[in-house]
């Protein structure tokens, strides 16, 4: 197939709102899809693709691979203002509430950027099927109309809740603007049912994958020290806190390392120095794919802090790749949990620091020994791309 996969954030952005389309766009052009893969410049100042250009780029393209094309935004100070916070209260829920009603969100600009390579995407390489996440409403408005120039058909990609995106008011009517999609994904099931709130189409769960194909993972460093390793955003300062105050309790008894990788390693350094901590921290920052999932692998136990506000974390199953045991704070979805029990994973989750340093006592197992994963294979992006394909092959009415 031809696929066109629109998402507003840069392939290369040192986020998670990156990940999904980029792996996607990837595996899918790795089993033999041309595939396309739109979005924004890395930075608002960058120039992106030439639209009088596009044609000649798309006819000498080694489809092995995606094609990536990117647009710079059009400039509107006024969305851009509210979006920051930097226009006062009520005028700029003014602003926001009428980009929704009166226009395709609250990310115009990155829309008419879009709007000028549409026609070369559509024309020359002429895409049987358009693919969009949702991180906004104007990501699946690009896709909406370049299928529609396209005259092929588009499936939405449902990975954020839509009512902390839309403003209240605006939910239903918005949603109906944008219910042409032939299909939809979603992130997760729990995604699937509040999707259902808002829209009638066909959906299905597809997941985010993991990098790393599944291996026996290798024993912990060696050492004495217990290495305990903190993935990705911490959310919650108090929580935060409460994990540190846990990691305390163990290192009453034992030597404790803890390595953190993501981008709050500001917030992780200063709440070990403030509540004086009496292990060892390496902050790591951001991790490319394989530096953190080496760094996972070869933890002791992996620990990550739950979003309250999240339906379903992509580092879940990130983790479970890794075969280590897996402790999450403070709690777990039954999502999470049936997950982690149908691969053979060992998730534990606990509140308090007395039973987060309980729980990692009793996780951690002696250098050397492995975890059971036998299911995690079908959580890989190999795995979950497949299952996207069938969805955009009966969207745009190909046999596979």
């Amino acid at each position: 197939m031809k696929i066109a996969i629109v998402n507003h954030v840069h392939p290369d952005t040192p986020h998670v709102s990156a990940l999904r389309m980029r792996e996607f766009a990837r595996v899918l052009a790795g089993q033999g899809d041309r595939v396309v893969l739109l979005t924004g410049t890395l930075a608002a100042s960058d120039r992106g693709d030439d639209a009088s250009l596009l044609g000649e780029q798309i006819a000498v393209h080694d489809w092995s691979s995606p094609l990536h094309v990117c647009c710079a935004p059009v400039i509107a100070p006024l969305h851009r203002a509210a979006r920051e916070g930097q226009i006062a209260s009520p005028f700029r829920q003014m602003v926001i509430g009428g980009a929704y009603m009166f226009g395709t969100g609250i990310f115009r600009d990155w829309w008419k950027g879009a709007a000028s390579l549409n026609p070369a995407i559509a024309g020359a390489f002429g895409p049987d099927v358009v693919y969009a996440t949702f991180g906004n409403t104007d990501t699946w408005t690009v896709a909406r109309d370049l299928a529609r120039r396209a005259g092929c058909p588009w499936v939405a990609d449902y990975k954020d809740p839509w009512n902390r995106f839309v403003p209240a008011g605006l939910r239903k009517i918005v949603a109906r603007r944008l219910a042409d999609m032939a299909a939809m994904t979603t992130f997760s099931a729990n995604h699937l049912r509040d999707a259902d709130t808002w829209f009638a189409c066909d959906k299905h769960v597809v997941y985010s994958g993991y990098t790393n194909e599944a291996q026996v993972p290798p024993p912990g460093r060696g050492g004495d020290a217990l290495q305990v390793c903190l993935s990705g955003s911490v959310y919650s300062e108090d929580l935060l806190a409460t994990l540190i105050e846990g990691l305390k309790l163990v290192a009453t008894s034992r030597s404790v390392s803890l390595s953190y990788a993501g981008n709050d390693g500001a917030l992780v350094g200063r709440y070990s120095n403030q509540r004086n901590s009496t292990f060892d921290l390496d902050n790591r920052g951001y991790l490319e794919a394989s530096a953190l999932g080496a760094l996972q692998r070869s933890a002791d136990v992996n620990v990550y802090v739950r979003n309250a506000d999240s339906l379903f974390q992509q580092k879940l199953i990130e983790l479970l790749a890794a075969g280590k045991p897996i402790l999450s704070v403070p709690d777990e979805s039954t999502e999470a949990i049936e997950i982690a029990r149908h691969t053979g994973g060992r998730l534990q989750t606990a509140e308090t620091p007395a039973a987060i340093a309980e729980v990692i006592s009793r996780l951690h197992r002696p250098p050397g020994a492995a975890g059971k994963f036998n299911g995690v294979q079908a959580y890989s992006w190999l795995a979950q791309a497949k299952k996207l394909r069938r969805v955009l092959a009966d969207a745009a009415g190909v046999s596979e």
